[in-house]
């Protein structure tokens, strides 16, 4: 079955490539932009939108050319419709060896087409209140009151809770990358679970009963998936938490292993183009390493971890740092015991508009970053 939906998507993609122009054309579309899939950087922007007449989403990127445009994106906080000018391909590879190839890439998540925008022009709301439409104003709203965090908080509130890489983010991750740890911040999915259980947490503090919680999870997990991003990561993580659940609702077990190759077969017939994602492929990797050390202890588990992960880092990124191995040892528990708690806490208190506190926390994670 994941080899006959191979075979159907990887014809989508075909048909999709068949209807864009060989070389960049003029053209008038009419495109619908949701808030969160557009980003404003100074006078540029870009972002993903849908283009309805060509029935498939496209890239797109320009510079505004007057203030007019760059107020109309800048206060948009739902998903409309605009009217844009300008010029359509398709993605180019990869000119060089061993470059990031942004064709693959966004292949991979059902893309092939670039626009060069030469003018925006706003038309009307989408009326259509769709529940995609509905998650993704909520991302917007959420990710718009994690914007007004200080400068660190906001960073990894936006980079770990919603996805959301920043070229800040990008830039104080280079030592992070270096050291083998960026599977902790961008890939591993780690803190769905631990969202997971802070949630079962409270709510079993409140006196709510567990199948009560199980079931309000296994509701509200899809919609945090497309609120944390939808990344091919995620998208393990999010699985193999619905099929935990799922499984204790019909008072089934399976082992780790079988609902870890569960999630595969799964992840393969919504996306096969996922699995040839770096993120995907560590996540996947690196889950299953878990299961397969179980029974090691601390020290053993965490060197086969890194020598299981070395290979496709390597292929990937072209570099394994020496001190990769105590890296790992020495931040995983402080990450999970301290950072993501301290994270979540700042960004919960912004709620409240508790600003001297979330000032605090930010001025010790400015300390704790340049330490």
């Amino acid at each position: 079955m994941p080899i006959l939906f191979f075979v159907i998507w990887q014809s989508g993609i075909n048909q999709k490539v068949k209807i864009i122009p060989k070389t960049a054309a003029p053209l008038t579309l009419v495109a619908k932009i949701r808030p969160d899939d557009l980003q404003v950087n100074g006078d540029s922007y870009s972002g993903i939108v849908e283009i309805p007449r060509l029935k498939q989403r496209i890239l797109v990127y320009g510079f505004f050319k007057n203030k007019s445009e760059r107020d109309t994106l800048l206060h948009l906080d739902r998903a409309s419709f605009f009217t844009i000018d300008g010029q359509l391909k398709l993605i180019d590879s990869a000119p060089n060896f061993s470059q990031f190839d942004a064709k693959d890439f966004n292949q991979s998540r059902g893309i092939v087409a670039e626009f060069k925008c030469n003018q925006i022009k706003y038309q009307t709301i989408c009326k259509n209140l769709s529940l995609s439409n509905l998650v993704h104003n909520l991302r917007f709203q959420m990710m718009k009151t994690g914007q007004q965090l200080p400068r660190h908080l906001r960073m990894y509130v936006l980079g770990i809770i919603y996805g959301n890489r920043t070229n800040d983010f990008r830039e104080e991750l280079a030592g992070v990358r270096q050291l083998g740890l960026i599977h902790l911040f961008t890939i591993s999915g780690m803190h769905v679970f631990y969202l997971i259980g802070l949630f079962t947490w409270i709510f079993s503090t409140l006196r709510f009963k567990r199948e009560t919680i199980d079931s309000w999870l296994i509701i509200l997990l899809p919609a945090y998936f497309v609120i944390a991003g939808a990344g091919a990561s995620l998208l393990r993580a999010a699985l193999m938490a619905e099929e935990r659940l799922g499984l204790k609702k019909l008072n089934l077990s399976v082992s780790a292993l079988d609902g870890w190759s569960y999630a595969v077969m799964i992840n393969l017939l919504i996306n096969p183009l996922f699995i040839f994602q770096f993120g995907c492929q560590l996540s996947y990797l690196l889950s299953l390493g878990l299961i397969l050390t179980n029974n090691c202890g601390f020290l053993k588990r965490t060197i086969l971890l890194n020598l299981i992960s070395m290979p496709i880092i390597l292929y990937h990124v072209y570099e394994w740092h020496v001190l990769s191995l105590l890296a790992n040892m020495l931040f995983v528990p402080f990450f999970t015991a301290f950072i993501f708690p301290v994270v979540l806490i700042g960004y919960s208190l912004s709620f409240f508009k508790l600003n001297l506190f979330v000032s605090w926390i930010d001025k010790g994670w400015d300390y704790l970053i340049n330490f």
